[in-house]
């Protein structure tokens, strides 16, 4: 009776080490897929035109958009909408004192 037992206790043994490796490796096989699917996006270089003498003063992110304070060279303040994928103005809007 008791090599019955150590015979089933060594197939338990085998059975439970056989299912700690497929563990592993089904483990391994998600980090893989994940990490296969994270391939870098490639940076292209946007150019974002603005008058000569302007300058950015001040700028926010949202998403795929940037808005950016800009200052003319005659001190003339203006809001600019530009989405960064393509570097085109989708909104402008002129910065006006009132009272003045």
């Amino acid at each position: 009776m008791p090599t019955k037992v150590a015979d089933s206790m060594g197939v338990l043994k085998a059975i439970v080490a056989v299912l700690g490796i497929m563990i592993l490796i089904m483990i391994g096989l998600i980090v893989w897929a994940v990490l296969r699917q994270r391939q870098p996006v490639p940076v292209e270089a946007v150019k974002i035109e603005l008058p000569a003498g302007s300058v950015i003063v001040d700028q926010s992110l949202s998403g795929e958009r940037a808005l950016l304070r800009v200052r003319a060279a005659d001190g003339r303040e203006r809001l600019v909408l530009v989405e960064l994928a393509t570097g085109r103005a989708v909104m402008s809007v002129d910065v006006v004192e009132v009272g003045r």
